[in-house]
């Protein structure tokens, strides 16, 4: 550990540190209170929810002296006294001193200032920001987390993307995807964004990339949380991925650069998307299965859950069929469907009566993205004049429209 001096903030050199918070994005924040959570997030693993209760009551600040200074323990536990902290954590435990000076030797063997120093100078590198529960864009849901809400999120790529966490939904599932899911994933992605909504996940292959791939190929502002260190992207194979998502959205982590994705971690980063995500939806789930985690954490938070049912014999739909049958997940009928119910966008068909079935045909080869006669004919299996036929009977019912390059389905809308 640094030697404390009058030109160091928390053994951090001063000079170097103010530069280094300007160029991260917190050059308008207390130094002293945005450094302590800096360490912090190097000090504790993922929901550490001692550090967590220990930072809430006392601050970021004292918390990490009293830490570091003589006989921590008993200095903790008199500060927690004079704060009156109410909280079942920190009172009424006949084993706090247990676990504080537990905590205590955890934290010390982390405390290293000058590692703290290269994971900024490496972040500044990198064009990356670094947001605290301080700043004014901190993601509300994550409060939902209480003592156990990550310390800082080291972010990647357009700040302004945590802005559209005031409408967001949480997208999960198996890794193992199939064609079902894909599509599944992909239609509820695009129509969140039609909606107005952004998607977060985790980045992993299988749905979450589906989900990613679908927001963005709608347009929409999609935000992946990493289970790692935001330096190296993983999986390597959604590399490309992840760098299509900076340009619009962002990645997020809690854990500093150069620190590798473990199985805790991964079941840890789970909670950050179910917070992040004003409702979670499930594609397709294994019995066990990462995405469950997510689930419970959402159920836990209170966050709606939304699960896609699937084929009986179906492995990886057999988790999703059964949180519905066990009343932990809505039924999640179709695309449109899960927007309007999570967050009342409203979407209705005005159709009158049953469409035929060259008209349902025709329908069903459309969606949100504007296609050609020819292209919804071929989709269809049928002859342009069948399809403008049927098109221009589905207008008249409101299923769909004309647009500058084709025809395609109503966009939804969010009520006011």
């Amino acid at each position: 550990m640094m030697v404390v001096n009058a030109n160091s903030v928390l053994g951090l050199p001063a000079a170097r540190g103010k530069i280094l918070l300007g160029q991260l994005g917190c050059g308008d924040q207390d130094a002293e209170a945005t450094l302590a959570h800096v360490i912090w997030s190097h000090l504790c693993e993922p929901g550490d929810m001692l550090a967590g209760a220990l930072v809430q009551k006392l601050g970021p600040v004292e918390a990490l002296s009293l830490i570091r200074g003589f006989d921590a323990a008993q200095a903790l536990t008199a500060a927690l006294a004079n704060a009156d902290a109410h909280d079942e954590l920190l009172t009424n435990r006949e084993d706090l001193a247990s676990e504080l000076n537990d905590g205590i030797a955890r934290w010390r063997a982390r405390d290293n200032n000058a590692a703290v120093l290269r994971s900024l100078e490496l972040w500044a590198r990198l064009d990356g920001q670094i947001v605290t529960p301080d700043a004014a864009d901190w993601p509300a849901g994550l409060e939902l987390l209480g003592a156990g809400a990550p310390r800082v999120l080291w972010l990647r790529g357009q700040r302004g993307a945590l802005g559209s966490l005031d409408a967001c939904i949480a997208m999960v599932g198996s890794r193992n995807v199939s064609s079902h899911g894909v599509h599944a994933a992909q239609a509820i992605a695009e129509s969140a964004v039609a909606a107005g909504l952004a998607v977060v996940s985790g980045g992993a292959y299988g749905v979450d990339a589906e989900a990613h791939r679908g927001t963005l190929a709608a347009g929409g502002i999609t935000i992946a949380v990493l289970a790692g260190g935001g330096d190296r992207f993983y999986p390597v194979g959604n590399i490309d991925l992840l760098r299509q998502i900076l340009i619009s959205g962002c990645i997020l982590a809690e854990q500093p650069p150069g620190n590798s994705p473990t199985r805790w971690r991964f079941l840890q980063r789970n909670r950050l998307i179910a917070a992040l995500g004003e409702a979670t939806v499930i594609v397709e789930m294994a019995v066990k299965s990462g995405a469950k985690n997510t689930m419970h954490h959402a159920l836990a938070m209170g966050r709606a859950v939304y699960a896609v049912p699937g084929q009986m014999l179906s492995a990886t739909a057999r988790g999703c069929n059964i949180a519905i049958a066990e009343g932990k997940a809505n039924i999640a009928s179709g695309a449109d469907e899960v927007i309007k119910e999570i967050l009342g966008v409203g979407f209705e068909y005005e159709s009158k009566g049953e469409l035929t079935a060259l008209q349902q045909r025709i329908l069903d080869a459309t969606s949100i993205n504007a296609a050609s006669v020819e292209r919804l004919g071929i989709r269809a299996g049928t002859t342009n004049r069948e399809t403008l036929s049927a098109l221009g009977a589905l207008e008249l019912l409101g299923l769909v429209e004309r647009r500058e390059r084709g025809w395609a389905r109503p966009t939804l809308s969010l009520r006011g």
